[in-house]
């Protein structure tokens, strides 16, 4: 016995340093992978750049075929405002097109999942409305809602709303029998089913689907702005390509391209705060073999 306790009392300072070290081992792993989270696509993009500009220089491209990257970021520069103008109205028609798709796709969501004859009455017509090409339906929306803002929310709408409605659909779809089963004999109701257990497991999904809807968001902004715009990065893009302005083509991208960073980390953010219970959340340590 006394042997025992010599032998349990000399492996505790053991254990407990084995235990500081995988807890410093997982800290400094989460620090290297922040730290690769920035700086891999950075260094890629840095890489892409340079290899953009010796491309340039060597094949003597045109400016009109393909700008150097200096080129690029000198026509940002000048026309920054220009650009920033623009990106506004754009900005505008994605914020308002995406909410409305955001609350309707949502509702149809619930709908599918609560509904049985709705799912089969209605699915199909909402899987049609993305078999049509929206660059094709855009100029119809011009005919019905005129030369303002509204054909171009009403293409953002169409664009983000499908994944939406179908991520939620799954998501509040995807319960377990079992934990219906329990939640009948724990005496809640069919509402109270739905809040307490459907709809916290169908979050992550439902997110999944928001997460895909604001990145399309911005591309159905553009696509609306093709046809009848006098403004927007869209237009932008198509003043810049008649006038051979290839520098202002890639300005214009890059603006949109933040643009749609930007509203995905938003959401991201949004996520992170409404389910960070959620093992895609979590930060996992390594082990003590690790």
């Amino acid at each position: 016995m006394e042997s025992t306790k010599v032998l349990g009392t000399s492996r505790s300072p053991k254990i407990n340093e084995l235990t500081e070290e995988v807890i410093r081992q997982g800290r400094r792993r989460v620090q290297r992978d922040r730290v690769t989270k920035v700086l891999a696509p950075v260094g890629v993009v840095l890489l892409a750049l340079v290899l953009w500009q010796a491309a340039v220089v060597v094949f003597e491209l045109p400016k009109y075929l393909l700008p150097a990257p200096t080129d690029v970021i000198l026509d940002i520069f000048e026309n920054g405002a220009v650009i920033w103008e623009h990106s506004l109205v754009t900005l505008n028609e994605v914020v308002i097109g995406y909410a409305i798709a955001v609350v309707v796709g949502l509702g149809f969501g619930v709908l599918l999942s609560q509904s049985k004859f709705a799912e089969q009455a209605l699915y199909p017509l909402i899987v049609a409305t993305q078999a049509m090409p929206k660059s094709a339906l855009a100029p119809l929306f011009l005919i019905w809602f005129g030369f303002g803002i509204e054909p171009k929310v009403a293409v953002v709408f169409l664009i983000s709303f499908f994944p939406i409605v179908v991520a939620a659909a799954i998501g509040l779809t995807s319960v377990e029998e079992e934990k219906r089963h329990l939640a009948a004999l724990s005496g809640l109701n069919r509402r109270q089913t739905f809040m307490k257990i459907s709809l916290p497991q169908a979050l992550p999904s439902i997110f999944g689907g928001l997460r895909i809807g604001v990145t399309l968001a911005v591309v159905g902004a553009i696509v609306g702005e093709f046809v009848g715009a006098t403004e927007g990065l869209g237009y932008l893009l198509i003043v810049g390509a008649n006038s051979l302005n290839t520098a202002r083509v890639f300005s214009v991208l890059i603006a949109l391209t933040v643009m749609g960073i930007v509203l995905f980390a938003a959401m991201s953010a949004i996520e992170d705060l409404a389910i960070p219970w959620h093992v895609s959340k979590r930060r996992q340590l390594p082990s003590a073999g690790q």
